[in-house]
């Protein structure tokens, strides 16, 4: 079977090479001067990117949150760790405590904070104020259509 570390090593690095591929266009697309000559074309490559790599942590979150955490859930009485029981615990200074540790701020306290920080950058607040003024206007006009047509 395959090694917790192994596994930890494939949930945590693994998102990391995959984030890099999806960087890779931004990054062509702004050493050929993407950004000045073509404007639109630039815009898309960002708006690209950031679907696919919100997708790709959306989707990878719960599964990679797991895998650090995992670290830290010890068998107290037996001082093994409780998904492989051939793992001792990682005391906090190991290295694999320590890892863990970086990716524990990386993922599971990283992620949402990205998320976070994205949505206020792209406006989130004027964009559901929008759309609830939509959603008031069509239940508005639905309403007229319906007491009047009766």
């Amino acid at each position: 079977g395959i090694s917790f570390r192994g596994t930890l090593t494939a949930y945590t690095i693994g998102p990391l090479i995959i984030f890099l591929a999806l960087l890779l266009p931004v990054v062509v697309s702004f050493v050929m001067g993407q950004r000045k000559h073509d404007p639109s074309r630039w815009s898309r490559t960002l708006d690209g990117f950031w679907t696919n790599t919100m997708l790709l942590f959306f989707v990878l979150y719960p599964a990679i949150s797991i895998s650090v955490l995992n670290t830290f859930d010890c068998d107290v009485q037996l001082g093994l760790l409780k998904v492989d029981y051939r793992e001792l615990c990682p005391s906090v200074g190991s290295f694999l405590g320590s890892y863990s540790m970086c990716f524990f701020f990386l993922y599971p306290v990283g992620i949402p904070c990205l998320m976070i920080a994205v949505m206020r950058k792209e406006g989130i607040k004027d964009i559901v104020k929008k759309r609830l003024c939509l959603a008031q206007f069509d239940a508005m006009i639905a309403l007229y259509i319906r007491t009047s047509c009766s």
